[in-house]
Formats: C-alpha cells, structure tokens, sequence
C-alpha cells in the first residue's frame, strides 16, 4: 500500500505520489480530446509540486484548481458547494507555496539582508536559483474566489482611540472593497509593515500586522438592490457594490520585536503600511 504520511516522518518529495502524476495525465489527455474542463481538487497536509521549470506543469493542465488540504469530515459537502458556486471560497494561504523542495525553508517574510541581489520580487529582492524562478509559486496570503474584490482609494491612515490605549500609540488603516464582478463573498484585505532600516537586528522586509474577512454584496445584487430602492433601471457600476473596511495596529505591540538584549523595542523612524488582498 501507498503510505503518504505517518506521525514523526518525513517524504522526501513534495511531488503526488504514487501514479498520481500520470493518472493527472491521462485524464487531462482525455478532457482535452473532449474540450471539456478539468478541475483539480487537491486534498492534502503540505504543499504540492507539480513539476516543470516553473513548477506549474501538472496545473497547466487543468482549468481550475481548488486546495482544501485537511478538509475533515464535511469536506464532502463544502467541496460539493463550492464547485457547483452554491459557496465562494474566500480562503487564503497561510504559507508560501513552493515551486520545488528547494524552496521549502523560505519564510514569506524573508529578511532585508536578502534585499540587493539579483531578483525583484514584490515584497523585496531575492537571490535567484539557476534552474527555476525564485519567486513561490503561490505567495502567502495569495487566495482566489468567484468575485473579482479590488481596494478602492484613497486610503486613510490615522492614529485612533482604542479601549485603555492612548491614541497616539494606535493607528486605523481605512479603505473601501469593491466588487467588479461575481456574486456575493468575503474578502480577505491583508495589512503589511516595512521598518525602518538601522536596526541592530535584522528584520524581515515586510510582515503581516494586521487583516480582516469582510462580506462584499455581489455588483448584480447590489445594483438590483439599488433599482428597488430607487425605482430606476438596475445599475452594474462597480461603487454600488463596496464595503468599508478598516484594520487598527498597535503600535507599541504589533510593530515592535525582541532584540539582542531580550529587550521589547520599536525602531525610531519611517514605517511604511501596505494594504492588499
């Protein structure tokens, strides 16, 4: 029998195992020949590799793939649900997926020191590998739905008054999602820290602070909404179908670290805030 996990063991490959790969083939061969759609449905405990240069090979073979990775015992039905669109998905990655083995060890919030080398790559620079890109094949964070949710500006960054907190040592981070198409979900809107350079250890180049999962009306269910309201035509603009959405920081807590000395400290400086989804 195919053994793919076992407590306090390892594989040495994150490829499928088994006959899975040429099984993934045949039947992408025969979807093909058909022109009918092929989605890979993934259930697993750790991150896939699919082969190829750019580790994309087996999902370029399919139309759509959906991860639930440990899904438990009604995985059943919520995969049912979300493949026939009766459920949007809304979930995102909480680990960088890798294109090969050789990236496993590789945190999403790499390091500056990392920064100056020979790849750009959103959150930073990284040094390259010579077979392959260097970039994950999913970033953290990354997640898909059937509704197309963009940040709307202008953001609004303003220190806020919170429960026992002075309010200069907490900021509110403000924007609007908007939906541009699809039904109704959630987004997921990630808020992201950059310090200062100068201090006495190193520290990653952008991190997680902060994040939020909001519901988002549907532009279909929004503008009909709008028409019955209003008695006027249904509209299909993308402002009828937004949400607020806001995410406060400690400063004091969620920007400082531990130095050298065990010491809880926030650098003096220029922090930058990103937000995105």
């Amino acid at each position: 029998s195919l053994v793919t996990c076992e407590e306090s063991r390892d594989r040495d490959s994150l490829e499928l195992p088994g006959g899975q790969a040429a099984l993934l083939d045949a039947v992408a061969d025969t979807a093909a020949k058909a022109s009918t759609p092929l989605i890979l449905v993934l259930i697993h405990g750790r991150p896939i590799t699919f082969g190829g240069v750019n580790g994309t090979r087996l999902l370029e073979r399919s139309s759509a793939a959906l991860s639930c990775f440990r899904c438990g015992e009604q995985g059943g039905p919520a995969l049912w649900d979300v493949l026939l669109g009766d459920a949007n998905p809304s979930g995102h990655l909480t680990q960088a997926w890798p294109r090969a083995v050789g990236q496993v060890g590789g945190p999403y919030a790499a390091g500056a020191l990392l920064r100056g080398k020979s790849h750009s790559y959103g959150f930073g620079e990284f040094p390259t590998y010579v077979d392959r890109p260097s970039t994950p094949l999913f970033p953290f964070g990354f997640g898909l739905s059937y509704s197309n949710h963009t940040l709307v500006g202008p953001l609004h960054v303003a220190t806020a008054a919170s429960a026992g907190k002075p309010s200069s040592s907490v900021a509110r981070v403000s924007a609007r999602v908007c939906a541009f198409g699809g039904p109704k979900g959630h987004a997921v809107v990630q808020l992201y820290a950059q310090d200062p350079a100068g201090g006495k250890l190193v520290r990653p180049y952008r991190r997680l602070v902060g994040f939020e999962r909001l519901p988002v009306p549907g532009a279909a269910q929004a503008a009909t909404s709008q028409q019955a309201e209003k008695g006027a035509p249904a509209s299909s603009k993308a402002g009828d179908a937004c949400a607020a959405i806001s995410i406060e920081v400690d400063l004091m807590a969620d920007l400082a670290y531990t130095d050298a000395d065990l010491t809880r400290r926030v650098h003096d400086g220029t922090y930058q805030l990103f937000l995105g989804m």
